[in-house]
């Protein structure tokens, strides 16, 4: 049902077509009193239930995407209801107001607002009680000065007046009706306390005391338990009348039955407070867990907050779109819920970040073996008709009192943690340590810094020549370098994957492109079969506009695509494969070689090498390196040289620093060959005087 409250906040949260909660939709679609949702910032309506269709007489339709205001009459006389509400209703914890029907009939309604915050929207829950009758009756009541007198003229509204001089007792017809006892029955002189919630009778006998000690009226929510043993919830609310000496001379109050509000204001609250998709914690009832949890928290015991992450979500909600997506999520969740015990609780907290917190731990030993027993849970593959999903998660733990003693340190400590863990690869767990935290701090300043690094004219292109056997040059290969202002010289390999991961990447990948290609003339002017070899993320594979722009600026740069070459990672053998090969396909159609570097790192298949369009594969750097040391390298490294002949690919050698390399590299069948025991990463200048000298 997407109109209701559920839909409302799935929607909110990309999730239209997910199974999101039921119950969410029936106690919103199905309460017997008038709701909405109102957006927070325009005060339009988002969605209205069935009962406030029919209370106010306008169709669906006509209140959504409309402001809330509309409802509003011209209310001259509001005043005279605020003056009216000096009594009884002064003590209203809502705001009343007077709302216009659509056939003009005038009403008040009395509304309490609840604020939520769904993926970074605000958004506010109302809920509309009408209290016409009560309003009118206070008004003529207050005015006419006979308000308890008359007080059972107000709907659901029952009262009491005691003389204790005269030791007499009056009730209420609808007070005996709220307390469920019968009029000849009950003894009135007993009052009304006697049919209090035992638990609640101190709390409603310290207001009394409050209100007889400060000559104020006095109001109390609690509960009665009625004759048949049922309870309900009363707003009690009276003043006492004190002789000279402050003895109790007289006492007049009223009952309001509110149980209808209450159990209401509760679901509002468990829908604030939960998941619509999950059904688990929302961060909002999260937040209120953990301070409850610190709050009530004593001896050495410590509290774990486990921000979990999964591993390898993104790749199946970007593949196989939300409504699978969901349902991993779904699954996640049950098993999550399965994992908590005792006092602990799982939250979701937005994506496919999930927080467990686990109260009452001893030490960090039982924590590591809990934190272990949630990675083993999520390591079954999660089922969906025929298909198996594996997700698998990498979780950071922060621990109360230890990484702070509040809830936004708890959670920012877990977050920075659970980033440690990814680095180690995923599927495990880190505690948090201050090194993390130093390393999260240097990581926001880097990217900070990254953000303006372009409009700061601190990025720039070095070129590494590359050389066949006989040591001539043959190539380049475009590389980025970084001199911060603020920071630096900064590691490319710091900085590339964050502009990458920040979305970065597109925009300073074509500024290096530009750089590059408009050096790309003069090259060639001095070698002609010189290959300009750069370097593109899956980010920029992905962008539709790839293709067409790299085409565009070869034909402005004067570059003929042969002289362009595109390196890409292992990173493309993973779910995007088929998306990029399509582009690779269309780049080698323009004549521009291919290149797969940094083979051999990572886990690729041999299947999608075979069904890639490639050029030459790269022996890595790592490997190179060890030839002489490692003969698992070394190895390693003759392995991909025989695949590189049998898919008729050329072979290029990286990182090559000593003699003893090259020749082995060469004896493997290398075409091509770079690394500092030629030359490092050159400016452009450098790269134009090399070129020079070997043709001269």
């Amino acid at each position: 049902m997407k109109n209701g409250l559920a839909g409302v906040l799935a929607q909110w949260q990309g999730r239209i077509d997910a199974g999101f909660s039921l119950r969410a939709t029936d106690l919103f679609e199905s309460n017997p009193s008038p709701m909405w949702v109102q957006d927070a910032r325009s005060r339009t309506f988002l969605a209205v239930n069935a009962a406030a269709v029919r209370y106010y007489g306008y169709a669906r339709e006509e209140l959504v995407g409309k402001p809330v205001d509309m409802l509003l009459a011209q209310h001259e006389d509001m005043d005279g209801v605020v003056e009216a509400f000096a009594g009884i209703a002064s003590l209203r914890a809502h705001p009343v107001f007077k709302h216009r029907k659509k056939s003009g009939e005038h009403a008040y309604v009395e509304l309490r607002a609840y604020d939520v915050r769904i993926d970074a929207k605000d958004a506010r829950i109302v809920l509309a009680e009408d209290v016409t009758t009560q309003v009118r009756s206070e008004q003529r009541l207050v005015q006419s000065q006979s308000a308890l007198a008359r007080a059972e003229q107000i709907a659901h509204l029952g009262s009491y007046a005691h003389n204790y001089l005269l030791n007499t007792a009056s009730w209420s017809d609808e007070l005996y009706r709220i307390l469920d006892s019968p009029v000849g029955v009950t003894d009135v002189h007993a009052g009304v306390l006697a049919f209090c919630h035992p638990e609640d009778l101190e709390r409603v006998q310290l207001e009394f005391a409050r209100a007889q000690d400060k000559r104020e009226c006095y109001n109390v929510d609690h509960r009665i338990v009625r004759r048949d043993g049922t309870e309900r919830h009363v707003q009690h609310q009276g003043y006492f009348v004190l002789g000279d000496g402050g003895e109790i001379v007289a006492q007049f109050g009223t009952l309001l039955d509110i149980t209808d509000r209450r159990i209401t204001e509760t679901s509002l609250r468990e829908l604030a407070y939960h998941d619509a998709l999950t059904g688990l914690r929302n961060r909002t009832g999260l937040r209120a867990d953990i301070r409850r949890l610190i709050a009530e928290h004593e001896g050495d015991s410590l509290i774990a907050v486990l921000f979990v992450d999964l591993d390898r979500f993104k790749i199946i909600n970007d593949t196989l779109g939300h409504r699978i997506g969901d349902a991993v999520l779904a699954e996640v969740s049950r098993r999550l819920k399965a994992a908590a015990r005792g006092r602990d609780v799982a939250a979701r907290t937005g994506g496919d970040e999930f927080i467990m917190v686990l109260a009452d731990m001893a030490d960090k030993v039982q924590i590591a073996q809990r934190a272990q027993e949630v990675l083993e849970i999520l390591a079954p593959p999660i089922t969906l008709g025929e298909a198996q999903h594996f997700v698998g998660a990498s979780i950071g733990i922060s621990l109360f009192p230890l990484d702070g003693t509040e809830t936004d340190a708890l959670l920012r400590n877990a977050d920075v943690a659970m980033y440690d863990a990814k680095r180690g690869g995923g599927g495990g767990f880190s505690f948090y340590t201050p090194q993390q935290q130093y390393a999260a701090s240097r990581k926001f300043r880097i990217e900070r810094a990254l953000r303006q690094a372009l409009a700061r004219s601190e990025l720039c292109v070095h070129y590494q020549p590359m050389l066949d056997a006989s040591g001539t040059i043959t190539g380049v290969e475009a590389l980025l370098r970084w001199n911060s202002l603020e920071l630096g010289p900064i590691d490319p390999a710091q900085f590339i994957p964050l502009a990458d991961e920040a979305g970065m990447m597109i925009e300073i990948g074509q500024w290096a492109l530009k750089e590059a290609f408009g050096r790309a003339g003069g090259w060639l002017s001095i070698r002609p079969d010189l290959r300009i070899w750069i370097n593109a993320s899956l980010r920029q594979l992905r962008d539709r506009s790839f293709v067409h722009g790299l085409e565009k600026l070869l034909e402005s740069c004067a570059v003929p695509p042969a002289a362009i070459g595109v390196e890409i990672s292992e990173a493309v053998f993973g779910a995007f494969h088929q998306e990029v090969a399509e582009v690779l396909r269309a780049l080698r159609g323009m004549g521009i070689a291919i290149a797969l570097g940094d083979f051999g790192v990572r886990t690729g298949s041999l299947e999608m090498l075979s069904e890639l369009p490639l050029d030459v594969l790269k022996i890595n750097r790592a490997f190179v390196h060890n030839l002489e040391r490692s003969p698992y390298c070394a190895e390693v490294a003759g392995v991909i040289a025989r695949l590189a002949r049998t898919l008729r690919l050329q072979l290029t050698g990286e990182g090559v620093e000593t003699r003893e390399q090259l020749e082995t590299l060469l004896r493997l069948g290398c075409n091509t060959w770079q690394g500092s025991l030629f030359s490092d990463a050159r400016d452009a200048n450098e790269i134009s005087r090399l070129l020079r000298l070997q043709r001269d």
